[in-house]
Order: structure tokens, then sequence, then C-alpha cells
């Protein structure tokens, strides 16, 4: 082999050499730019979603406080929590019951439905007139629902044999 193509392979091993060496070191720098980067602007519309998500939630909350505060739904609820007779405490829980799904359902468009229980649980009023008596005592919005406006998170219920993802808000009606 002459001096000439010797000298042009040695040239070209150093030259390639550290040539592959920075591509492969610019190669990696870029990926992890790039993925920082990506993670940055993914964490950045987390955020943003998490306060979307949480001033949606407030603002149910403040709802439910709203609707606690009606004069009509707490004489009603009031007076059927007085009742002794059952067939008069659903007539008034009907009663009741039609003036949330006329004044009070639509005022809010993401509200599946209302209900509101009497201290042991029992739904005595409800936009969806089928869940009237039913037993809510062990459910966790209830009991915290008792003591402050609550938001609790994702729960499921089978309601018409299909099985339905909701978040209950709740918020206690306290006599004056």
């Amino acid at each position: 082999m002459s001096i000439r193509t010797r000298l042009t392979i040695i040239f070209l091993t150093l030259a390639i050499i550290p040539a592959l060496f920075l591509s492969a070191l610019v190669f990696h720098n870029s990926i992890e730019y790039i993925s920082n980067t990506a993670l940055s602007d993914l964490k950045l519309l987390t955020e943003g979603k998490e306060a979307e998500i949480r001033e949606l939630l407030e603002a149910k909350r403040s709802r439910a406080v709203d609707f606690t505060t009606d004069a009509y739904i707490r004489a009603a609820t009031a007076r059927i929590n007085a009742m002794k007779g059952k067939p008069e405490r659903l007539r008034a829980g009907r009663e009741l019951s039609d003036y949330l799904s006329v004044n009070k359902r639509y005022v809010d468009a993401d509200l599946i439905e209302i209900h509101v229980l009497d201290s042991t649980g029992k739904v005595i009023a409800s936009t969806d007139k089928e869940f009237i008596g039913q037993d809510e005592s062990d459910k966790l919005f209830f009991g915290e629902g008792m003591k402050h406006s609550f938001i609790q998170g994702i729960d499921t219920h089978t309601h018409g044999g299909v099985e339905h993802r909701y978040i209950p808000v709740a918020a206690p009606i306290i006599d004056n």
C-alpha cells in the first residue's frame, strides 16, 4: 500500500471517529432537549387543565350551596322532615321534586340530577323521582355533606340497568 493511501486512511479514521462521536453526542442532546421541552409543555397544559377542573368543581360546589339557601327548598325540606306519614311525605317530596326539575335543574347544564336528602340519608326529593326513598346514608358525599359543602371524587351508580360515572357534590341545608 502506498503512503498516500495509508495517510488517507489515517486521516479519514482520525476525522470520522470524532465526527461520529460528535454526531452521537448532538443526537443524544437533541433527543433530551426535545423530550424535556415536550414534558415541560405537557406539564403546563396539565396545570392549566387542573386549574380549569378545579374552577369547574368549585362552581358546582357553589351551586350546591346556592341551592341550600333557596327559601322554597329550605321550607319544603323542613316541612317534609316534620311530616310523619309516608304518603304525605311522598306527596310533599314530589312537589319539591317538581320545583327542582322546573326551577333548578336547567340552571346548570352540567347537572345530571339534584337530590335532597333528609338527615337519615333518605332521598326525599329528586329531579329523577325514581330515587325518592332511596337510602344514600352509606355514601361518602352524604356523611361529609352533612358537615360542610363537599365534592367527592368520581363515583359510579347503576340506574335503569346502565352504569353511570358522576361526581357528587353535596352541601347541608342548615336551619337558621
